[in-house]
């Protein structure tokens, strides 16, 4: 299924509501998260997804992502005097194709998680390169860390001690 520019966009600003949403957020099961960021987004999106189609989209949307800000992220703590933010974003752009072997296509989508903490490392000296098994984002003077390119999302509800009954 074909997704508009507008689409995704609309799809990562309903994920990261409902993430950063200190009174649900991760307090819930994995169906009522993926069921609510359904609903919020199937209420202004013109055409309207179900739940198969957003978590296929947001798994591999989120793993590219991830690989372009942390790329962005890196050039933008090494600009020197004079640099402005487009000359970061092209700089990105240009790394992420030589890296990907393909242009990245989220550019409408890319400036909402970017600021969000925890969505990609942002403490370190981050580089990123592409492996078969997913995104490998090498941080210097640490161990590697895997962005997992099919991600189930089970880990924003691991710290839960309550579980929450399935269905």
């Amino acid at each position: 299924m074909h997704w508009t520019p507008d689409e995704e966009k609309l799809l990562a600003e309903r994920w990261f509501n409902t993430t950063e949403n200190t009174k649900i957020g991760t307090s819930q099961s994995y169906d009522s998260f993926w069921n609510t960021i359904l609903a919020n987004y199937n209420l202004v999106a013109s055409c309207q997804k179900n739940n198969d189609q957003i978590t296929e989209k947001w798994a591999k949307m989120s793993r590219d992502l991830k690989l372009f800000i942390a790329i962005y992220n890196q050039f933008k703590k090494d600009w020197r005097s004079g640099t402005n933010d487009s000359d970061v974003i092209e700089a990105a752009h240009a790394k992420y194709r030589q890296r990907q072997s393909v242009s990245f296509r989220h550019g409408k989508t890319w400036k909402v998680p970017r600021d969000v903490q925890n969505f990609v490392p942002r403490k370190r000296n981050e580089y990123s390169e592409a492996s078969t098994t997913g995104t490998i984002v090498t941080l210097r003077d640490e161990e590697p860390l895997r962005v997992d390119p099919n991600p189930d999302h089970t880990d924003l509800f691991a710290d839960d001690p309550i579980r929450c009954p399935p269905g």
